[in-house]
């Protein structure tokens, strides 16, 4: 199994025990390709931190605030004013893939 899934894997038990049940309290999108979620419930919750960017794309849970933009983006827009949560986070057998 190559490294890359070993971390993922590890990434999604991590986000499976930390942010599981938990609901997203805001959505903020600091650049185009870039969405952190706050998320807050029983489990304490954290900032999931997801990122498109095609040089540099992660998935991490962060600490780090981030400034929002004067005008929202449209995934930002999209996200506004709904409800959800965590539900499960799984690697699948496809290499660097994972279902959050």
């Amino acid at each position: 199994m190559p490294i890359d899934a070993v971390f993922l894997e590890s990434l999604c038990e991590e986000l499976q025990e930390k942010l599981l049940a938990c609901r997203v309290d805001k959505v903020q999108q600091p650049e185009r390709d870039t969405i952190l979620l706050s998320m807050r419930g029983a489990s304490g919750g954290g900032k999931l931190l997801l990122t498109a960017s095609p040089n540099h794309p992660r998935i991490q849970l962060t600490n780090l605030s981030f400034e929002n933009p004067d005008v929202l983006h449209a995934a930002a827009k999209a996200f506004n004013g709904r409800t959800f949560g965590l539900h499960h986070a799984a690697a699948h057998g496809a290499p660097r893939r994972a279902d959050v």
